[in-house]
Formats: structure tokens, C-alpha cells, sequence
């Protein structure tokens, strides 16, 4: 090779057979960003080829081993002014039209992730070829963050895969590994690492790529699908999300507008979703993501230290749900536990979510097969030579607990962590019996596993930095966003939320519908409604949690007695065919039960229908200002992060205390203070909210917490 030049992101070199190579190379950082220095330095390069009279083609590959391009500088992004914007959105159109223009075939060679900006630019290419790397993933996420592919993605991806699927990928917002990107035509072919930039240059022999012809991309046919894929868009997000809506639309017109009228579409589409709430609070939450994964990271924890052969004790939902996912990732586990029924029933479920797996093309079928090979299951006495952390996972029963650890304690070695997924009792109190309590940490994990991100690091009294660090580093590596927090009754997001369990009681008592109850939770932007979560974790289970908060904690709202009487009754919920709603008739779309109608008490007066709104939501509110004002999370970003991917609740909203400071904190306390006159003295604001006020701030520019009061000595919550 010769004739070398560097810029700053890309360093070009020019082969004998006189083909360009791009090595994209962003310096002093990991990772490949498109910022407006990368642009400028692409313009350079876009007119070096431009001048050349004797290059035969292009081949643009990353110098990075984990990343092809990741899309824009999201940090930058968010400090950037709407005129720097509209700037940098033109920039990247301008050089990636110039770039589709070049007059020879150019080859994408793509190793890592490649993700929206950086499939942009790949789609300006004639061709694209993945390696067979899990590393490598390709979408274009930008509808997650409430924005949409302005860099031409709307208007290329249509014209390449047919309206239907580039509408799939577009509004899913998905990132595809490099199988199903093959299988739905974003990649033209996929090799080993090593053939990647061989496999490039035989496709320059190809030429340029010519037009494909869509039959679905033919008037009035995109229309007509864009029409109910909007219906079903306002049913899954009741309009509370204006990016796919946008998105769609944009990528239906893109197929009647020639390409530059269809790139001003997509930029001014982009810049009116860059300044709506929903699309800071998306953005918000993913720095928030991000950092919940550095900010305890052990950045010095010895080698030795780090986890590897894990016990995972119990084989209920839980446990094989947790051994399942760990190893998913790698792992090899020991599942643990003494009733052969039970443990035959939890590798049973593990298969099925593995073939679960390979069916949706997550997993291959040798993929699914290692996975469940590096579970070995037992029910006789382990070993725990070398074992780095047992996960608990048994029955909840505090004695049954100290027992089974404290046996196995006595056998490990020094640097064996303990974890406990309780569902129901103090961290500290389970490890009163320990000979080495600074290495018990809680790990709950949130039902079903492989869905929830969420993962709570609960710190006992005795819980030592070095343990907690392990557990962060461990947390980091099973892919799961860790959010620490203090030995308190309920934890963290299940102190928040049964709250709002409890008031939705009170209104189907008042003779409030449950449909009624349930959709207004819905239209706020929750993922299921109050009733219906009761349902799915059982009516005995979540009667018993209430029950215990309610006894621990001062400002609970008293439970009501429909649950006893529906756990008398057999109602159990999902689990026993009925609950508050019938699961039997329709077990895919289950109705309200109308068996409930003679269980309630029907009131003389009815509740408008914001105030019942209001109850279940602002129940939160200070509920969560009760957890920062005791210091059971560190700040009010954790416990609204932990709340969105705990609960599911409206990410558009910001979390809890990001939507009582969207409203103003007074008014949230004025709603507080009408909530307390007219439902009850629970709704009396948390005195932190009134330093809010008093001392001018938000949620967001608070003191610091509390320190660490005493745990309870035994407290419960629901998964």
C-alpha cells in the first residue's frame, strides 16, 4: 500500500489495484462518533475522490475492534443550539448524498456496532458486509430517544428494503445482530472478521449497485399500510410519543418526494422532535442509564476478584430465570436445589425460554444448546471450592434463609460474595448469622428476568464497598443497569409502587370499574395498568406485601380487604384463572371478571375521573420523595431511572420526580395537599418537597441525602 494521509477521524489509504480505504478512527476515544469535525474531515476526503481520475472503488471499514460508527455525539447533541443543529443535520446530508454520488462501487465493511448515524452512512454505500461477530449490531435507534434517522435513513432504507420493513426497523428502534441484519436485507453478506475486508473487495468487482424495485413501495399501497400501522402506533402509545408517528409519516412521503425534498422532510422533522418534552426526557434517561453503570464501576477491583462459577439456589421462576439469563452470558452455573420436581420444572422453563429465543432468531439452535450446557442442576451437597457468588433464591422465609447461606458460608472460600434476590426480608437481618456479613449483598433482580434492565444492589448495615463494587462489575457484565440502594421496608421500587396498588384498591372498593381504573394509568403512559399488575403477581402475593409495608412504614395508606376476600374466594389472578380480570375466556385479552361485582362496596358518590388519576400517580410522587428525603437511593436521577426500568413507568415523563418538576413543585404540592383533604392524610407532602419550594429548587438540584438510618429487621415487597 502506499500514498497515506491522516486526518483526524479517517485515515485513507489508496491500494496498488487502486481502490480507497476508509479507517474510520475517531482519536482519544473507543468508540466511532459522528461529530461536525468528522463531517468536515469527510468533506476533505469526499473531495479527494472527487478529483481522482483513476480510483476504482471505496471500502470504508473501522480501526476500532467493537465499533463500526455509533451515530452522532449524543452528549454534543444535547448541548447543541437549534440553529447549530439544523447546521449539523445539513452537513451529514450533504456529505452522505456526495458520498452515494461517487461514480465507483463503494463497500461498507462493517465490524461492530453500527448504529444510527453510522447505518447512514453505510446505507449511502452500494453494499454492506458484516462480520460474524456478536459484537457486531445494526439499526437505527433514534425513535428510542424520541427523534428519528435524519441523515437520510427515512429516505434511503425504503427505497433499499420495500416501505413495510424499513418501517418495521425505523419505529422499532432495534438493534439486529448480524444474522437477522442478513436475513432482512440491511447486509448484503456476512464473514469471519478476518475475510471482511477481502469479502469488500470482491464486491467492488460488482460495481455499483442498481435501483431495486418494490411492489409495496407502489402508490397508493404504502398509504394504505401506513394507515394501520398508525392505528396500531396510537394504540401502543396512545399518542403520547410523537417520534414514530413523525417517523412514519416521513418514510410514507419519502416515496413521492424526490430524495433532497424527502432530506429537508427528515431535518425539519428532527428539529421539531429535538425540542419536545418527550424527547429530553428519553435523552435524559439514557445518560442516566449510562452512568448507572459507571458511577459504582470498580475500576480497580483486582482481577481476582472479578466473578466467574456461580451457585444460583433455588428453581422457582426466579432462580431459573436468573440462571438462565446468566447463562446466556456465558456463565456457568450450578442450580441448586433440594425438590427434584421443582428443579425438573425449572430446566424445563429454561429450555423454553431458550427455544423461545431461537425462534424469534435472538439465538441460534447451537447458541440455545451451549446456553443450557453451562447450567449444571442438583439437588446433592455443592462444592464451593470455587465458587466467586451464590445467588439465593429460595422460599421466603427469613430462618430458611440464614440457615442455607450460613451452611454454605462455613464451606466457601474467602472471597466468596453472597447474594440474596429476597423478595421479602432485610438484607442486614439475613445476615445477622453470618461469620462474614460484609460479603452479603442483595441482587434483585425484577420478573421475568431476561425483560426487566433493572437489577437493585441493596447494601445491608454490615454490606462491605469492596462486595458492593462486585456487585456493580457483576451487574455491568449480565448487561443489567445496577442502582444502589439502602436495607429499607420495600427496597426501592417496590416501596414507590405499591403505593399506587393500594389506591386503585380503594377506587374498584368505591365502585370504580376496572377497566376504567386501569385505562386511566394506561393513557398516563404506564405499561399495564395497577389492577392488572395485582393479577400477575398474584393476589395472595401482592395482598401479603401491602399487608407488610403498610405495618412498616408510617405514611402508608391502610390496606382494603378486597384481596382477602378474593384470595378466600380463589382468585388469585393469572395464576388460578381469575382475578380482576378473567383469564380463562380470554387468556390473550382478558376481560374485567364480572364475578367481582358483589366483592366491592359500592360508594354513594363517584370520583372524578382526574382526581383517580391522580391518586395513583401522585401516591408516587411523594413516595419517592419520602425514599430521597431517608437516603434509600443516593439522588432523585437513580430513583428515576430505577422506577422507568423497574415499572415500566412513562419514559416520556422522566420518571416520578422529573414529572413532578415538569408540573412545578408547588403546584405538586398543591395537588398533594387537595389529595390529602379529599382521600386521606397519606397524600400529606413529603416535607422534602416543602424545602424544594422553600429554598427554590427542583428535584434535580437537592442536597444530598440523609445518611443511612437503621434497617428495619425484616420488611417485604413484591417482585
Amino acid at each position: 500500500m502506499h500514498d497515506k494521509s491522516m486526518t483526524r477521524s479517517i485515515h485513507r489509504e489508496i491500494t496498488s489495484e487502486h481502490m480507497c480505504l476508509w479507517g474510520l478512527d475517531h482519536p482519544g476515544s473507543s468508540a466511532n462518533v459522528i461529530t461536525r469535525d468528522f463531517l468536515e474531515n469527510m468533506d476533505q476526503e469526499l473531495t479527494f475522490l472527487e478529483k481522482s481520475k483513476d480510483i476504482k472503488g471505496l471500502i470504508i471499514y473501522s480501526k476500532k475492534p467493537r465499533i463500526f460508527l455509533a451515530g452522532a455525539d449524543l452528549k454534543a447533541l444535547a448541548r447543541t443550539s437549534r440553529n447549530e443543529l439544523e447546521q449539523l443535520i445539513g452537513l451529514g446530508q450533504q456529505a452522505f448524498s456526495r458520498l452515494e454520488r461517487l461514480p465507483f462501487p463503494k463497500v461498507s465493511a462493517i465490524n461492530g456496532a453500527c448504529l444510527g448515524g453510522g447505518l447512514e452512512l453505510a446505507l449511502a454505500t452500494d453494499w454492506r458486509i458484516g462480520s460474524e461477530t456478536r459484537t457486531t449490531r445494526i439499526g437505527l435507534p433514534e425513535v428510542n430517544l424520541g427523534l428519528l434517522p435524519a441523515w437520510g435513513g427515512c429516505t434511503r432504507l425504503p427505497r433499499l428494503l420495500g416501505f413495510p420493513k424499513a418501517a418495521k426497523i425505523i419505529l422499532g428502534g432495534k438493534a439486529y445482530n448480524y444474522r437477522k441484519a442478513f436475513s432482512i436485507g440491511i447486509l448484503d453478506k456476512v464473514v469471519l472478521p478476518e475475510h471482511l475486508l477481502q469479502a469488500a473487495k470482491k464486491r467492488i468487482a460488482l460495481g455499483t449497485r442498481k435501483p431495486r424495485f418494490h411492489f409495496l413501495n407502489i402508490l397508493p399501497i404504502p398509504f394504505l399500510i401506513a394507515w394501520g400501522i398508525h392505528k396500531k402506533l396510537l394504540a401502543q402509545t396512545r399518542g403520547n410519543y410523537p417520534a414514530p408517528t413523525s417517523a412514519l409519516r416521513t418514510i410514507r412521503n419519502s416515496l413521492i418526494l424526490p430524495k433532497s425534498v424527502s432530506f429537508q422532510n427528515e431535518k425539519k422533522a428532527f428539529i421539531d422532535l429535538s425540542t419536545t418534552p418527550s424527547h429530553k426526557n428519553l435523552l435524559r434517561l439514557h445518560f442516566l442509564k449510562e452512568k448507572a453503570g459507571r458511577q459504582h464501576s470498580p475500576i480497580s477491583l483486582k482481577r481476582h476478584l472479578r466473578i466467574r462459577n456461580i451457585v444460583v439456589l433455588g428453581a422457582g421462576i426466579m432462580g431459573a430465570g436468573i440462571a438462565q439469563w446468566l447463562s446466556s452470558r456465558g456463565f456457568r452455573i450450578i442450580l441448586k436445589e433440594v425438590f427434584p420436581d421443582v428443579l425438573a420444572s425449572g430446566m424445563a422453563s429454561i429450555r423454553k425460554s431458550y427455544q423461545v429465543a431461537v425462534n424469534k432468531k435472538v439465538l441460534t439452535q447451537t447458541q440455545a444448546r451451549q446456553g443450557i450446557d453451562r447450567i449444571t442442576p442438583m439437588t446433592a451437597e455443592i462444592s464451593m471450592r470455587n465458587v466467586d457468588l451464590v445467588i439465593e433464591a429460595i422460599v421466603e422465609d427469613l430462618e430458611t434463609k440464614q440457615k442455607v447461606l450460613e451452611q454454605l458460608e462455613a464451606r466457601a472460600n474467602k472471597r466468596t460474595l453472597f447474594a440474596t434476590n429476597t423478595s421479602a426480608l432485610s438484607i442486614s437481618a439475613i445476615g445477622n448469622g453470618f461469620r462474614h456479613p460484609q460479603r452479603l449483598v442483595g441482587l434483585h433482580f425484577f420478573n421475568p428476568v431476561h425483560r426487566m434492565p433493572l437489577i437493585e444492589i441493596i447494601r445491608g448495615k454490615c454490606t462491605s464497598r469492596q462486595s458492593v463494587a462486585q456487585a456493580f462489575e457483576f451487574a455491568n457484565r449480565i448487561a443489567k443497569t445496577p442502582i444502589l440502594v439502602r436495607d429499607h421496608p420495600g427496597f426501592l421500587v417496590n416501596r414507590i409502587l405499591i403505593p399506587s396498588m393500594i389506591e386503585a384498591l380503594h377506587l374498584f372498593n368505591r365502585g370504580e370499574s376496572v377497566a376504567e381504573i386501569d385505562s386511566l394509568m394506561l393513557r398516563f403512559g404506564m405499561p399495564m395498568g395497577p389492577l392488572r399488575l395485582i393479577d400477575e403477581v398474584g393476589t395472595d402475593v401482592a395482598g401479603h406485601v401491602a399487608r407488610n409495608l403498610a405495618n412498616n412504614l408510617p405514611n402508608f395508606n391502610t390496606l382494603p380487604g378486597i384481596l382477602a376476600r378474593m384470595t378466600k374466594e380463589g382468585l388469585l389472578g393469572r395464576k388460578s384463572g381469575k382475578g380482576f380480570y378473567d383469564y380463562e375466556t380470554h387468556p390473550e385479552n382478558p376481560r374485567p371478571n364480572p364475578d367481582l361485582a358483589n366483592l366491592g362496596w359500592v360508594s354513594q358518590t363517584r370520583v372524578p375521573w382526574h382526581e383517580m388519576r391522580d391518586r395513583m400517580i401522585f401516591c408516587m410522587v411523594n413516595e419517592a420523595a419520602r425514599c430521597l428525603d431517608e437516603g434509600v437511593a443516593s439522588s432523585s436521577t437513580d430513583i428515576d431511572l430505577a422506577m422507568v426500568l423497574g415499572t415500566g413507568w412513562a419514559p416520556f415523563r422522566g420518571g416520578p420526580l422529573r414529572y413532578a418538576e415538569s408540573l412545578g413543585i408547588p403546584a405538586a404540592i398543591g395537588t398533594l395537599r387537595d389529595l390529602a383533604s379529599t382521600a386521606g392524610p397519606h397524600f400529606l407532602p413529603s416535607p422534602i418537597l416543602e424545602t424544594f419550594t422553600w429554598q427554590n429548587r427542583t428535584s434535580y438540584s437537592i442536597p444530598k441525602p440523609k445518611s443511612n438510618p437503621q434497617p428495619n429487621k425484616q420488611h417485604v415487597h413484591a417482585n
